[in-house]
């Protein structure tokens, strides 16, 4: 995962008229979640991707911009498992912060990957997470990269389901994500996301409760 010095270029998204529509519904139905209702949704990778760039187009037009949230995100499906490429900026933890009220320098490295992989979620517990293909610089990691990343994958497997059931497991908002025939089928629960929110706040202003 070491840095480089540019970003990947971000693969274009080609949307149809309907894939926009489902992008508008989806982008709706999270108020549903915020007031506590269920969403279901099966959605295609383009759909997915239009969310995600939708979201950040959003979020920058209200200010809210993460300067440390990925240039981009590109999710699919290849031989019936699911991928990722991503680009995400690095910023030299050893700088200096800029002055208050300044924005931070723009970064000079970032960190561009590409990887396949099994994910089943259900019930806020993992069910499946293995990676089968890890790429960095456009080469594929070495195989105990890839090891340690499936160690690592077990580990929080067996840590979220021991808090499962409890409110501080932020897997316990979503119900089913699965890869059904070339769509991702997701079910999220607005109450589960509103006792997370509060064990959130809990933690990090008890004085409030």
């Amino acid at each position: 995962n070491a840095p480089e010095p540019a970003p990947a270029a971000a693969p274009a998204i080609m949307l149809s008229d309907g894939e926009r529509e489902d992008v508008d519904r989806v982008i709706q139905r999270f108020q549903e979640l915020q007031e506590g209702g269920v969403v279901e949704e099966s959605i295609t990778p383009a759909v997915f991707n239009g969310l995600f760039d939708r979201i950040q187009v959003e979020q920058k037009r209200a200010g809210n911009e993460d300067p440390d949230a990925p240039l981009f995100l590109r999710g699919g499906f290849d031989n019936g498992r699911m991928t990722l490429k991503i680009s995400v900026p690095k910023r030299d933890e050893k700088a200096a912060p800029p002055p208050a009220g300044q924005p931070a320098p723009a970064p000079s490295q970032y960190i561009n990957a590409e990887a396949e992989f099994d994910l089943e979620i259900v019930d806020g517990a993992i069910t499946k997470a293995r990676v089968h293909r890890l790429v960095c610089h456009g080469r594929p990691a070495p195989f105990l990269v890839r090891v340690g990343a499936n160690v690592a994958l077990w580990f929080v497997k067996k840590e979220k389901e021991k808090v499962k059931d409890r409110p501080e497991n932020a897997l316990g908002v979503v119900r089913l994500l699965k890869h059904e025939n070339g769509r991702l089928h997701v079910i999220l629960d607005g109450q589960r996301a509103a006792q997370s929110r509060r064990m959130e706040q809990l933690i990090l202003d008890p004085g409030d409760f």
